[in-house]
């Protein structure tokens, strides 16, 4: 466990041997994206129930606002929202400094972090800020799994966790903890005596049901608060599933299968019970009022799975929090929908991405089309529940006019929330590999920030430029009749007067996006509906 050419101490804390460890995960979100990590929550209470001591460190603590927050509203993605003042503060330290402080107060035997792409270089940053260091590090995540190569070369890392990390990691820590041997555990890769110790992967777990419940006592209560549409709720985030049927190009589950060798997609699903235990959990215990369903698409599960947690959601009678969930239009059906707003779900996003059946279908790799599309946002609209999209431009072969497809297909679904970006491939996935294939992707891609507004290949069809016009003008689009396009259009030029032009749309936009457009669609359907029975 010693980086080549280093000569790195992994000697435990003087007369530590045989005792129990103590681990520090550090999360290195520079985003307060008020996303609580659920991997770092889980190997919390697995840790502990094997005796560890365990602390977390958020770099989102030492971020107030950022730019994401006003760009959100901008772009008339998100409500305006306000803090309460207990919840408004201003780092009075540099994350550099705080991670220092956490390192030497809690002295852990073990750092472990969790990354993904755009969090990777955050946290070599920290690692880098300790200096020359004792303690070990270990890091897991979507990342490591994609690019464990890269991630192991890397002078920060020692230790790294490929897939699952609730087996490997107990095992690497019971044989920290008796001295032994770690240079052959499965799953695990680590560097000793100048080498390089890549194993094999073990075989996926079974269950989900042997798990604990998520620890979230280890994060400050602070963490429990998150704004949706304009108000600010005590909420959280859980997963009661693992895994996707689907293979979307630009998705890790590709990848993450592969690196199991499997080419069948597996999906593991909490018993309803269960499933229901977690949301129990953060209601009763830490006051959540809205939990967000963080499971790749909850629509996968089985009608009865759902009669069932409908049942038992009972149970919670007023407590029962308001949910949210990620669904794939194609596994939706009609008595899902309804069973969804008996769960009390309020809100569901579904992934449509372009609004190209073609494209969809052949960059995207995502099958269900525009019409099964338009059907289930009838479903979930008849149900009373608020339905939003995720959507990508800049997607290769994406034309202007294509763009516009998107568009048109979020009007007539007239869906709540059209949210977009422009694409960014991450490597790993299938769409990184077929954009540096066409020769799109001409940046390195560790070196530029992420930002959805930003497009990061270059296209001979459409200008970055002309897509950054369209990102800033994407809801303008959406919320118009076509007779004011052209009027629209101006806007999408990023020149001083294009600027102030667009900022002028979005204030008369946002009042009616937000304020009035749920009446003047209501009272549509409503003239439509006494048209058709006339």
């Amino acid at each position: 466990m010693v980086a080549p050419g280093k000569g790195r101490s992994t000697k435990r804390r003087k007369g530590a041997l045989n005792s129990k460890m103590k681990i520090l995960f550090v999360y290195p979100d520079d985003t307060r994206g008020r996303f609580k990590p659920i991997g770092i929550a889980l190997l919390s209470a697995i840790l502990k129930r094997e005796g560890h001591e365990v602390s977390v460190f958020d770099q989102s603590d030492y971020v107030f606002e950022t730019p994401g927050d006003k760009a959100g509203v901008d772009l008339l993605l998100f409500k305006r929202f306000t803090y309460p003042p207990h919840l408004k503060f201003v780092p009075t330290k540099s994350v550099e400094e705080g991670f220092r402080e956490a390192v030497n107060s809690f002295q852990p035997d073990i750092l472990a972090f969790s990354v993904t792409y755009l969090l990777f270089n955050n946290a070599l940053k920290l690692v880098r800020s300790l200096g020359k260091r004792q303690v070990p590090t270990i890091f897991g995540g979507i990342h490591v799994t994609l690019n464990p190569d890269d991630v192991i070369s890397r002078d920060e890392v020692d230790i790294l966790c490929r897939g699952e990390g609730e087996e490997p990691f107990v095992e690497l820590l019971e044989r920290m903890q008796n001295g032994q041997d770690i240079t052959d555990i499965p799953n695990i890769w680590v560097k000793s005596k100048g080498r390089i110790f890549r194993n094999e992967m073990r075989p996926m777990r079974e269950t989900l049901d042997d798990l604990p419940l998520a620890d979230w006592s280890v994060f400050p209560d602070h963490h429990f608060y998150k704004p949706y549409v304009g108000r600010i709720y005590r909420g959280g985030d859980i997963i009661v599933s693992r895994g996707c049927y689907n293979s979307c190009s630009y998705c890790f589950y590709h990848a993450y299968y592969q690196a199991y060798g499997m080419r069948k997609h597996k999906v593991l699903f909490m018993s309803p019970k269960r499933a229901m235990e977690e949301i129990r959990n953060l209601a009763v215990n830490y006051g959540a009022t809205l939990i967000k369903l963080r499971d790749a698409d909850f629509a996968a599960r089985s009608e009865e799975d759902l009669q069932e947690m409908t049942r038992l959601s009972k149970e919670l009678g007023p407590r029962m929090p308001k949910l949210l969930c990620n669904v794939y239009h194609g596994h939706v059906t009609r008595e899902k929908a309804r069973l969804m707003r008996e769960l009390n779900m309020v809100s569901v996003s579904v992934g449509l991405e372009s609004g190209s059946d073609e494209l969809r279908r052949t960059c995207l790799n995502r099958r269900a089309n525009n019409d099964k599309f338009y059907l289930v946002s009838k479903w979930f609209r008849d149900e009373g529940i608020r339905l939003t999209t995720s959507n990508m431009i800049g997607l290769p072969y994406e034309t202007r006019e294509n763009i516009f497809e998107t568009i048109e297909v979020n009007r007539k679904a007239e869906v709540d929330l059209a949210d977009v970006s422009i694409l960014y491939p991450f490597p790993g996935t299938r769409i990184h590999d077929f954009c540096k294939e066409l020769g799109l992707l001409k940046r390195d891609l560790s070196q530029q920030s992420y930002y959805r507004g930003e497009p990061v290949l270059d296209m001979p069809q459409i200008s970055r430029s002309e897509l950054q016009g369209m990102m800033r003008t994407f809801q303008l689009y959406m919320n118009s009749p076509r007779w004011f396009f052209p009027f629209i259009r101006p806007a999408e030029r990023e020149s001083p007067s294009g600027l102030l032009y667009l900022k002028l749309l979005q204030k008369v936009f946002y009042v009616y996006i937000f304020h009035f457009r749920q009446i003047f669609r209501a009272m549509k359907r409503s003239l439509n509906g006494a048209e058709g029975h006339s």
